[in-house]
C-alpha cells in the first residue's frame, strides 16, 4: 500500500510539472523590416524571371538584344521606313504569349508616343530600336510590362511577356 500513496504525488507532481510553460530563449537575431524582406522576394522573382527568359532565348537560338529596362529583342525582319524617334507617334501590332506559348493577346493594335512610356515600358524602349515596317520578337520581363497586378484582363500577376511585334 505505501508504493500506492507514493504513485499518486508523483503523477500529480508529473502531471503539474507538463503544463508548465517552457522557459523563453531570446536570440540574437537582427530584426529584418518588410521592405528589407520585399526587396529580398523582388530580387528572387527578378533571378528567376531572367533564367526563364535565358532558356527561352536558348531553346530557339534568338540572338537577341538586351534592353536597358531587361528587355529582350531581335528584329528578324528589317524596316524601310523612318527609324523611330522620341516622341514620334507609333502605330503597332502584336501578339502576346507567355513564356509557355500560352496566347493572350492575338494581333492587337495600339497607338502611343514613343518615349514617354505610357504604354508597356519594355515596348516603348524596344520601338525606339527599330524602324518603321520591321518585325521583331520581344521578350518583356514583368516589372518592365504590367508587373504584379497584371492587365486586369488577360495577363495574371507577375508574367513575363512574349511578343511578336510589327511597327505599321
Amino acid at each position: 500500500m505505501n508504493t500506492r500513496f507514493l504513485l499518486i504525488p508523483t503523477t500529480v507532481l508529473l502531471l503539474a510539472a507538463c503544463h508548465q510553460n517552457p522557459p523563453v530563449v531570446e536570440l540574437n537575431t537582427p530584426k529584418v523590416s518588410i521592405s528589407d524582406k520585399m526587396a529580398t522576394a523582388n530580387h528572387y522573382v527578378a533571378q528567376s524571371e531572367e533564367t526563364q527568359m535565358d532558356g527561352f532565348v536558348q531553346r530557339r537560338d534568338w540572338k537577341m538584344l538586351t534592353l536597358k529596362c531587361g528587355a529582350r529583342l531581335m528584329e528578324y525582319q528589317t524596316g524601310k521606313g523612318a527609324a523611330i524617334d522620341y516622341e514620334d507617334s507609333v502605330h503597332v501590332r502584336y501578339t502576346v504569349t507567355t513564356l509557355t506559348d500560352k496566347i493572350l493577346y492575338s494581333d492587337h493594335e495600339e497607338d502611343f508616343v514613343a518615349g514617354r512610356l505610357q504604354t508597356i515600358v519594355g515596348l516603348d524602349e524596344a520601338v525606339m530600336h527599330l524602324r518603321r515596317g520591321s518585325k521583331a520578337h520581344l521578350i518583356i520581363p514583368s516589372e518592365a510590362a504590367y508587373g504584379v497586378p497584371g492587365d486586369g484582363d488577360r495577363i495574371p500577376t507577375r508574367t513575363v511577356l512574349v511578343m511578336d511585334l510589327e511597327i505599321l
